[in-house]
This record gives structure tokens, C-alpha cells and sequence, in this order.
């Protein structure tokens, strides 16, 4: 990058970013200056991603009692995916196990529609497709949806801050739209409206300047291999710098990729020796749900009396499961006792029994799934969100989750996103009804994928 943002990170002019990934690279980037000039201590920086500065300025306007958006709830987006899937699956025409998948790609559509300021007459225009006549349809039940529980997207929030003249009295603080490849048209009417952008930096050529470069290739293979030669070069001309290659979708290469990354590197005699020596760290996307910490939470709070073994195989050799490192050995052997019957299913009572009553005894495991399943005998059919988490939080206090050892700073993080995750779920209760344990499970696996 560069944009020079430091400076105006700190003459506290906040960065919008468009996600939570960039204002962490930005963060990374402020704390690195900060230790590289001997500083000891700082504040964080003021970068925000767009949809938490949005936030932020609801926030703002309603200390100040804005009449625009007087008894008016910014939906959260969970809250919002959930509005989604309510009006696609009433929507009609939709099989069940489609909803969330065509709910993402609608609030996705919408957040465009609304960035790019995309007038509906073009939507329609666009041809009789089935999809765009869905889309319209949705939206327009969507719209409908918050005007009866008095709320608005973040989105709708934004092109509503863009139709003000001005912001009486301003925003606290000055800001900056930063990280865009383009900036959409609606960022461009906020940055016009909204009296605390700072115009300065807007104009001046720290922040707003291009400095990427474009190139259209025939197909993905050959994107890759070019963006290997980019970064070869760029470790040529500036071997201590770190160089980084961003890839969609690249969970679908990612068996070969460190491989292809060397090769590359490697491809020419010169660099042969540098490539030996290289360091490639090549990370893979993947969703909370799949992060073993968290996945142990799901299996741990999973209602089923009997599952496939696979799942009762990764709850008895997970680490995050009660004393898991002083019946580490035991567990291991009740797992193979357990794999020898060839049951394609395992009952939860017929491992406790094995835990007890076998050659390989794991007491504290057997307590701890029986005071879980006493726990899902006791609960109602329905209630709240809110209720069903704090009833999520007993149970994993008693499986003892996240276990006895010191957690890494990778596992650290997980269980910030899972806490994050279940906030965002206890929000939910302000647009659905109450809910069973299942559905709510569900609807926290939902969340963390």
C-alpha cells in the first residue's frame, strides 16, 4: 500500500475500510510504524470497517436525537440475513435447503444495488430473468419487512446519510473512505453531504491517488501463474520486503498451492538458491465453524442421542473437552475399543457406558457427557435467543470447553469470533420468534459459517 494513511491516522482522522479485514491490515500497519519509532505505548488507531462506522454514526445521530432515524433499529447483519431468509422462504417457489444460500446472494444484490445507487428501472430493464424478477420481489417484501418492525439496514442507513443536505451538527470526528479499489457512487455523495469527511485528504494525493495496476487474463490458471512471476519479481528487486498474493476462492487450489508458489519461485537458476531458502506461508480461508475450537463447542452442544462416529470421534479425541490432556491416553483407547464394534452410528449413553464400564476407563468423560445429557432433559420446547445462550454457556462450563491447557493465540482468537458469534445471535430475539434448541443451534452454526 502506498496510500499515506499513517499521517492521518494520526491526525485522528478516522479510515473507513469496506471490511474487518482491511481495517486489520491498516491496525497492523499503524502498529508496526508505532514499534519501528521506539514508542511504547499508543492508542489504537481510528480505523473502522464500513459497516461498523456506520454503526457508529447511528449511534451519533441518536445521542443527538436525529429525527431521521427516531425510533428507527439499525439491524445488525445477522439481523438482516435473517430478514432475508424470512422473505425468501415466504417468498414461495424455494426449496428449504436453498433459503440460505439465495438470502445471502439477495442481501448481497441489495448492498450493491444500494452502493452503486443501481435504479430499480434498470433491474427490471435488465430482461424478463427469473432471477431479477426474484430479486425485485424480495426487495420489495424486505423493505416492507423493516418498515413493520421499524427498522433499517445498514445499507439503506447509508444511502439515507447520502440524500442529507448536511449532518446538523456534524460528526464528532473527521473520516476518510480508504481501501477502495473504486469508490462506490453512494461513498462518493456521503463524502459531498456529510460535513465530517475529511475533504483534504479526500483532495489531496495521500489517500485518493490509484496506484493499482489492472490486467484481464483468460482464465484463473494463468491469473496465478502471473501473479507468482509478479511476486518473484517483487522479491528480486526488494528481497527483505514481504510480498503477499490475495486469491478468491482459493480454498479450491489449495492442495498444490505451496508447491506451484515454490516452482515459481524456482524457476529460474538465479533464483534457485533464494527459493531453497524461502518462506511461504500460504493460509486457507475457512469458515469459524471449521476451526477446531469451535467445532468442538457445536459437537459438544449438539442435542442428537446418537450420531455418526466420525463426530463421536473428534468429541473423544478433542483437547477441548474437559481434562482432555490427563485422560489423553485413555481416551485414545476407547476410541479404538469403540471403533472395533463397526457401528456407523454411536449412541452418547453407549460411550458413557464404555467410559465407565470397560477395560478403558475415562471417568471424568463419562460424567461430563451424563451432565449433559441431564441438561437437555430439563430444557423447554421454546424460548428465546438470549435464554437458549446462557443455557449454551452452562452446558459448556460443564463439558468444561475450552479444556484445561493454555490456549495459543490462534485459539485465543476463535473463542473472541465464537463470543462475537453469539452475541450476534442473543440480537435475533428483536425480529424472530422464540425458538427450539435445535433451531437455535442451527442457527449459531449458521452465524459462524
Amino acid at each position: 500500500m502506498r496510500f499515506n494513511y499513517l499521517r492521518n491516522l494520526n491526525d485522528g482522522i478516522t479510515l473507513v475500510t469496506p471490511n474487518r479485514r482491511m481495517a486489520g491490515l491498516v491496525a497492523d500497519h499503524y502498529h508496526t510504524a508505532k514499534l519501528n519509532v521506539g514508542e511504547v505505548t499508543w492508542e489504537s488507531p481510528p480505523v473502522l470497517p464500513f459497516v461498523g462506522w456506520l454503526t457508529q454514526t447511528f449511534r451519533d445521530l441518536e445521542i443527538i436525537r436525529d429525527a431521521a432515524i427516531s425510533g428507527l433499529i439499525l439491524l445488525s447483519p445477522e439481523q438482516e440475513r435473517v430478514v432475508w431468509e424470512q422473505v425468501v422462504r415466504e417468498g414461495g417457489d424455494v426449496e428449504f435447503g436453498q433459503v440460505a444460500d439465495l438470502a445471502a446472494l439477495a442481501m448481497k444484490a441489495w448492498s450493491s444495488a444500494l452502493l452503486w445507487e443501481l435504479p430499480r428501472s434498470a433491474i427490471v430493464a435488465s430482461g424478463g430473468r427469473q432471477e431479477a424478477r426474484a430479486f425485485i420481489h424480495w426487495s420489495d417484501r424486505f423493505q416492507q419487512r423493516c418498515r413493520d418492525l421499524h427498522a433499517i439496514d445498514h445499507h439503506s442507513f447509508a444511502a439515507q446519510l447520502a440524500c442529507r443536505e448536511t449532518l446538523c451538527p456534524p460528526l464528532p470526528g473527521k473520516f476518510h473512505f480508504f481501501g477502495y479499489v473504486r469508490l462506490p457512487n453512494l461513498l462518493k455523495r456521503i463524502e459531498l453531504r456529510v460535513d465530517g469527511v475529511d475533504k483534504a485528504s479526500a483532495s489531496g494525493p495521500g489517500l485518493s491517488g490509484n496506484t493499482l495496476d489492472y490486467r484481464e487474463y483468460p482464465n484463473h490458471e494463468v491469473e496465478l501463474a502471473a501473479a507468482a512471476c509478479w511476486a518473484r519479481e517483487c522479491k528480486r528487486l526488494q528481497p527483505s520486503a514481504a510480498t503477499a498474493i490475495a486469491l478468491p476462492g482459493v480454498s479450491s487450489i489449495a492442495p498444490d498451492l505451496r508447491q506451484r508458489l515454490q516452482r515459481a519461485f524456482s524457476s529460474t537458476p538465479e533464483s534457485a538458491d533464494e527459493a531453497s531458502q524461502l518462506m511461504l506461508y500460504c493460509p486457507i480461508a475457512a469458515s469459524l465453524a471449521e476451526v477446531e475450537l469451535v467445532e468442538a463447542a457445536l459437537l459438544i452442544l449438539d442435542s442428537r442421542r446418537s450420531r455418526p462416529w466420525e463426530d463421536i470421534s473428534r468429541l473423544l479425541l478433542s483437547p477441548y473437552f474437559g481434562v482432555a490432556d490427563g485422560e489423553r491416553e485413555q481416551r485414545a483407547l476407547l476410541d479404538a475399543h469403540l471403533r472395533r464394534r463397526s457401528n456407523i452410528e454411536v449412541s452418547i449413553a453407549s460411550v458413557i457406558d464404555a467410559g465407565r464400564n470397560s477395560g478403558v476407563r475415562c471417568p471424568d468423560l463419562a460424567d461430563r457427557l451424563e451432565a449433559l445429557l441431564l441438561g437437555l432433559q430439563q430444557i423447554p420446547d421454546r424460548q428465546r435467543m438470549h435464554d437458549w445462550m446462557t443455557f449454551a454457556e452452562k452446558q459448556l462450563r460443564i463439558a468444561g470447553w475450552p479444556g484445561d491447557r493454555e490456549l495459543n493465540p490462534v485459539e485465543l482468537a476463535a473463542l473472541a469470533e465464537w463470543q462475537r458469534a453469539m452475541d450476534a445471535a442473543a440480537e435475533l430475539d428483536a425480529i424472530l420468534p422464540t425458538c427450539s434448541w435445535q433451531s437455535a443451534v442451527s442457527r449459531w452454526g449458521a452465524i459462524l459459517r
